[in-house]
């Protein structure tokens, strides 16, 4: 990936997630009613999920495959004692895969070049441009 998109990778993300008190009071909503004990959150992406989970009391396993969002989640979420951060992916076998993911839209990343032909018959991901961005462990 190229160092400009490593850095605004996360940039992006955290003012949609985090800057928009409407989106973050919504999942508070949504979760009040679906909330066990545990979530498991595999894609945490920026962590946008955890904070509502966390304000509910809610332990939190988060797994996200992409290196270049794993210090954002540190930073944010990485001295909670609910919050288990996991720089894997989870895929159908274990070991290790190669992650493809969009340049213009790093919220969109797979394990699976089958989903990726399925969704490109759908009008909204059909200009997406998928590269290989890196490997990743699936140990489960």
């Amino acid at each position: 990936m190229t160092g400009h998109l490593q850095q605004n990778l996360g940039l992006r993300s955290l003012l949609i997630y985090y800057g928009n008190s409407y989106a973050s009071n919504a999942w508070s909503g949504f979760t009040v009613n679906s909330l066990n004990p545990a979530r498991f959150d595999i894609g945490a992406h920026v962590g946008n999920r955890l904070r509502p989970w966390l304000r509910l009391g809610a332990r939190v396993v988060a797994l996200e495959p992409q290196p270049q969002l794993m210090p954002v989640l540190r930073r944010l979420y990485g001295r909670s004692d609910n919050v288990t951060l996991l720089q894997e992916a989870v895929g159908a076998t274990q070991g290790t895969a190669t992650l493809l993911a969009s340049p213009t839209n790093p919220t969109v990343a797979t394990l699976s070049p089958d989903w990726i032909e399925a969704v490109q018959q759908d009008p909204s991901f059909a200009s997406i441009n998928w590269e290989p961005a890196d490997t990743v462990s699936a140990p489960h």
